[in-house]
């Protein structure tokens, strides 16, 4: 919008050092890691199944499925 075009990636680069950082802290540590996934259970419990699936599709299954969709032959 106002033309600004700002260089981000020292940021991404931080971001990433300290998501690494984090990954290897809670790998590390069986009790952060059970705190992460307790944390993730309770979210997927308050917010439920976003996309209502209960196993997430393969690349072959998505493939076949946009090939099919492409020849007209939607479900």
């Amino acid at each position: 919008m106002a033309g600004v075009v700002l260089d981000a990636t020292a940021l991404r680069k931080a971001a990433d050092d300290a998501r690494s950082r984090v990954n290897e802290l809670v790998g590390s540590n069986p009790e952060h890691a059970k705190m992460v996934a307790d944390l993730e259970a309770t979210i997927d419990e308050a917010e439920g199944n976003a996309l209502n699936t209960s196993v997430i599709p393969t690349g072959e299954d998505l493939a076949r499925d946009i090939e099919r969709f492409l020849r007209g032959e939607e479900t």
